[in-house]
This record gives structure tokens, sequence and C-alpha cells, in this order.
């Protein structure tokens, strides 16, 4: 579909599903509070011509996490809509001041979106940014994909992922994960900030997915987004196609505290020259040396050894590591229970069942 010209309105003003049948593009001011900040959004809206689910799809909650952003363009200029049923509300960079600086966070007040939601109408610029995306968006959705990467100086494992919540809940997104099609689910406990926190607190069901990451942006991620945008759609019922039923990946279930936040993990002690002793997705045993830090002439000033036991999830690209920064990260329980197709594990299948 050609893209029309962006309608410029304001976040209250902004009704996406009231629109009439077509695709729709927007540049939204979110701040209402004052002039002294320029917090906008681009925004896609597709309406089908036919009733539906409202699908979020979100993108740039970092600022340098590309695949998503790209994988949106694609995926919103395939839909048609003569074929869909509902509404896709699409939007490519959440936080364009972190996006525009090419970094994670945000230069304005240095925060992580991704731990600041529901946020707050008159709090600092990152606040007012979640904010708006809880109370006027994720409101209107009946599903929420939040896509995300490593960044420029991280790679992660491309995988899917949901908060465990209640079985209802747990069903449709697994579901919906397995529909993505990456070969790796991790399920985790419900986390303080996020945006999928938020979507529980409004009893959206919502799924993350990560890509690998380094800033390059490589076309066979971005593609492969299109594609398991299209096949989630057709999962939640909003546009005909198949998509994958059975799980034949790797599904990790790990209620620990803490577990889906990865940048806790491995942490740098000492600023310097990181040299990585693991590589991806490598089994690693508790207490093991993940990396050491070297000051410029290679002496060790920092070791860092695993915390717990199972593979490395997320490793740093950039060799330069500051005190306080995440070094490696590692996924345990790896080896966890496989899923059901009724969205229960099968110890749970089995405690219910007595």
């Amino acid at each position: 579909m050609n893209c029309p010209d962006p309608v410029r309105t304001t976040i209250s003003q902004w009704q996406p599903t009231e629109l009439p049948p077509g695709l729709h593009t927007f540049e939204v001011d979110l701040n209402e509070q004052s002039d002294d900040l320029a917090l906008t959004w681009h925004a896609f809206v597709v309406r089908g011509e036919a009733d539906g689910p409202v699908l979020l799809v979100t993108a740039g909650v970092h600022g340098d996490e590309y695949e998503g952003m790209v994988g949106i363009r694609a995926f919103v200029n395939d839909l048609q809509p003569s074929m869909l049923r509902g509404t896709v509300i699409a939007i490519p960079v959440v936080h364009a001041a972190a996006y525009e600086a090419a970094q994670r966070c945000s230069p304005l007040d240095d925060c992580d979106l991704a731990r600041t939601f529901p946020g707050c109408p008159d709090g600092t610029p990152s606040q007012r940014v979640a904010y708006a995306l809880s109370r006027y968006v994720l409101s209107l959705a009946d599903f929420f994909c939040d896509l995300h990467a490593a960044g420029m100086h991280y790679e992660i494992v491309k995988l899917t992922g949901y908060m465990v919540g209640p079985p209802d809940s747990a069903v449709k997104q697994y579901g919906a994960c397995v529909a993505y099609g990456l070969p790796l689910i991790w399920a985790t406990p419900t986390a303080p900030g996020r945006s999928l926190t938020a979507a529980r607190d409004l009893d959206v069901p919502a799924i993350y997915v990560e890509y690998g990451g380094g800033g390059a942006c490589p076309q066979a991620d971005t593609q492969q987004c299109r594609r398991a945008l299209r096949r989630l759609a057709a999962y939640l019922d909003m546009v005909d196609g198949d998509y994958p039923t059975q799980f034949s990946g790797t599904f990790v279930q790990d209620t620990t505290d803490g577990a889906g936040h990865l940048q806790l993990q491995g942490v740098a002690e000492a600023s310097g020259f990181l040299e990585p002793r693991v590589a991806l997705w490598q089994s690693v045993q508790r207490g093991q040396v993940l990396a050491e830090i070297c000051d410029p002439l290679g002496r060790v000033v920092d070791t860092c050894r695993a915390d717990r036991s199972g593979r490395i999830v997320l490793l740093r690209r950039t060799r330069y590591v500051r005190a306080g920064e995440c070094c490696c990260s590692v996924m345990g329980k790896v080896e966890g229970r496989k899923m059901t197709n009724d969205g229960m594990t099968n110890d749970e299948r089995m405690s219910k069942s007595e």
C-alpha cells in the first residue's frame, strides 16, 4: 500500500479504533502538559473492512533496537484492509528521543523506558511516553506484541517471551509465541516497569520478541519479523493464513525473581577491555568464568563468573565495558519442562488432574 502523509493530532484526540477502513498514518503529540518538550510518535493504523480484534505492535522502546522498526513497516505494507478483520495499531519508534540519540535510554532523563511503565502524565519525558502508551493505546488493545533486540552493544539468542500469569492468559500468550515461530520461548515472572506488566494490569495478553542486535539490522531478521507478525495476525484470526500450532523448540519457564532482567547479571565491577570467555548459547556452570576485564596493558582487573548454571543468552559485543554494565547473562533452567498444547507445563497439567 502507498503510505499517506501523516495526520498531526494529540494523544487525547487520537481515536485509532474509530477510523474508516484503510491505512492511516499519524504524527501524535504526546506532551499536552506543556510545550517545553517535543514528544511525538509516528504511527500506522490499518483498519479492516470487517470487525475483529485490535492488535497493538510496538518497536523502539529502546532507541538502538532496529529490527522491529523495519519489520513493522514491512508488515503494515503487506496488510490489505479488504482482507483484514479488526485493527492493527503499529508504532515503529516508541521512544523517539532514545532513537534519535541511537542509544538504549533517553538522553533527556537517562530513563530506560522498559523499566518505566505505566508512567506518569506530568513526570519525566520517559514517564510521559510510558503513560501515553498505557493510558491511550494499550487500553484499546486485545493483544499486544512488543518487539525488541539486543541493541548496539549486545547480541541475544532470538526468542519470544511472556509473563507467567493466569492459565487462560498463559494459553493465549504461549500459542502466540508458537505462532510467531522462533525456536526459543521464555516465560518469566511479572516484573515492575515493563510494557508487558502494564498490559497485564489492563488484562491484555502480550508477548515480547528479541532479535539478535549489534546495530546491523540484517534483512533476514526484518523479513522474518514481517512474516512472523503476519502469522501472529493469523493466529488472532485477523487475516487468513497458516501458522505453527506445534512447538518443537526450547521452552523455558523460570519463576525466579529477576529471571527476565538480563542486565542485572554478569555486571562488570571495573571498567576496561572485555575479554569474553564464552559463546552465545553455550552451556555454563555456576561459578564458571564468563569474561575477564583487562586494563590497557592486558592485566585482569575484574573476573565475571556465572551466578547460576544454564546457557549464555546475552553477550556483550562492544569490547570496552564500564563498571556497572552487563558483560553477559545466563538463562537458567534451560532444560526446563516442555509446554503442552493447552498452555500448561506437564507438571502443571498433572497437578491439575490430581
